[in-house]
């Protein structure tokens, strides 16, 4: 159950990481990307269209990209 609780805990810390590592390269805040990720999440979830997570500035590449 330890073991558990801590896998949770770094894939929190990860998935944070990620958010704080990308939202500013991609032009979001990181709750707008936060968002962004688990809405994209639910949606691979439930079979439906994925999409790419692409900057808000048109020089800036896609999530894909970096």
């Amino acid at each position: 159950m330890f073991s558990d609780k801590l896998k949770l805990f770094n894939q929190n810390k990860m998935f944070e990481d990620i958010v704080r590592t990308y939202s500013a390269k991609l032009g979001y805040t990181e709750q707008e990307l936060r968002e962004i990720i688990i809405e994209e999440a639910k949606k691979r979830l439930i079979g439906e269209k994925r999409e790419t997570i692409k900057s808000t500035n048109p020089m800036e590449a896609s999530l894909k990209d970096v």
